[in-house]
């Protein structure tokens, strides 16, 4: 789990956040394992944050019951991370060598992307083509690299799959006026992006290390990108009873990437455009330690599209994303794990002399089937949001914001949940309608 912490106030703050782990059992089963709790801190007293943290974290286990029964987990978990169990930090490197069991049958990496520093608002980067215009003209400096970002999984030099990464906006990012208190979708529990790599095991069950990469592309020089995003990830590995080697060929692999950049001089401002899209599609049969022959394949088709527009002057700049796609793994032509999404994004930034001012709609549209035994969720929800910030001597001197949210979550039992909020100035509550057979 990823997570941030909540946007503060002097008098102090309460949150908590729940996750389901159910699926990382057999970690929590081993004899001995550190479980490691990071959560970072900056003191700097000149500037108003000395504040400290008090966490408590505990697990809650369930008894199976007829219409909860027992999960089957993966039989084993491998960690992508740097030393420590930290994340990589890109763009330096993040590869490590990993020997997957010999009697794998199906292998599913988990990964975890967030950027920071330059990288945090990476949707708002602007082109590199269009940065000595700008930054000749305005007063400040533009971050560059371009805003699209493709998070990539690498195995022994062969692209395995990518992500077109949810624009998260942590706690008080860009309007903090927008986040109080209702924090953006995802800062508090990031989104996670699957790759299913069944159809690599004929090459990884050799009991031979093999070099597994993590890496962000952008539209910097040879797709680089600024400092730094934060990668990690897992590979949960499902393993054949007889304890034999996995055996089998690889008889399709096919990628496709494309990305366009376009751009010029609108009226006084500058109005850039870029494109991209992915395709990608691996299929291959295995044979297993049970001798039971199996055809499996991966596939995605992604879609990205991102207009910006900067003031010349630098004063105020607009930006409409758009990233939907579909994933899909299948076994003997059965679906085994689908992922289809769509992630709008719409930004307006204004700034002068006394503050700033802005509104944003960022919305998360995703449906999951995690594995053929698991039913299918799906999540809708978007946040619009107006907001002011008052400025005195370059620090907050005052705002007012308005926040609401739809949010509406589905299953395949027929469950559902439902939420309907509007929050203006902190502590005024516009409207909160619950709905849905979960709601009670």
């Amino acid at each position: 789990m990823r997570t941030s912490t909540a946007e503060p106030t002097p008098e102090g703050i309460t949150w908590t956040i729940e996750k389901d782990v159910t699926k990382y059992i057999p970690l929590f089963s081993l004899p001995e394992a550190t479980l490691v709790m990071q959560l970072d801190n900056v003191i700097d007293k000149s500037s108003g944050i000395d504040g400290t943290f008090i966490v408590e974290l505990s697990a809650t286990y369930y008894k199976a019951t007829p219409d909860f029964p027992a999960s089957i987990p993966p039989a084993a978990f491998i960690p992508l991370s740097g030393t420590a169990s930290s994340p990589f930090s890109i763009p330096t490197a993040a590869s490590m060598a990993v020997q997957i069991p010999i009697n794998a049958v199906s292998a599913m990496v988990e990964i975890y992307a967030s950027g920071a520093d330059k990288e945090e608002f990476w949707y708002t980067n602007c082109p590199d083509q269009a940065i000595p215009a700008l930054n000749s003209t305005s007063n400040g400096d533009y971050p560059a690299k371009g805003s699209f970002r493709e998070v990539q999984l690498w195995i022994d030099n062969r692209l395995a799959g990518v992500a077109y990464p949810f624009p998260v906006i942590f706690t008080g990012g860009m309007l903090l006026t927008w986040w109080r208190p209702v924090a953006a979708y995802g800062s508090l529990d990031q989104p996670t992006y699957q790759i299913d790599i069944t159809p690599f095991l004929p090459l990884l069950t050799d009991s031979a290390p093999h070099n597994f990469t993590l890496a962000v592309e952008g539209q910097g020089e040879n797709g680089s990108i600024n400092s730094k995003w934060f990668l990690s990830g897992n590979i949960a590995i499902t393993l054949d009873a007889s304890g034999k080697r996995t055996t089998g060929e690889i008889l399709s692999y096919r990628t496709d990437p494309y990305i366009q950049i376009t751009g010029g001089v609108c009226g006084s401002s500058i109005c850039t455009t870029t494109d991209a899209n992915r395709k990608l599609y691996i299929e291959s049969y295995i044979l297993t330690g049970s001798n039971q022959r199996k055809k499996v394949s991966f596939k995605q088709d992604l879609v990205y599209q991102n207009r910006q527009i900067f003031a010349l002057d630098g004063s105020s700049q607009q930006t409409t994303q758009l990233s939907t796609g579909s994933n899909a793994a299948t076994t003997d032509s059965v679906v085994t794990f689908s992922d289809d999404f769509s992630f709008p994004l719409k930004i307006t930034l204004q700034s002068g002399q006394t503050g700033l001012k802005g509104d944003i709609s960022l919305t998360y549209n995703r449906k999951v089937k995690p594995d053929v035994k698991r039913f299918a969720t799906s999540i809708q929800t978007t946040q619009s949001a107006t907001g002011t910030l008052e400025l005195s001597e370059n620090r907050a001197s005052g705002g007012l914001g308005q926040t609401g949210q739809v949010f509406f979550y589905t299953d395949e039992r027929g469950s559902s949940f439902g939420r309907d909020l509007i929050i203006r100035n902190v502590t005024e509550k516009v409207k909160d309608i619950l709905s849905g057979s979960l709601s009670s």
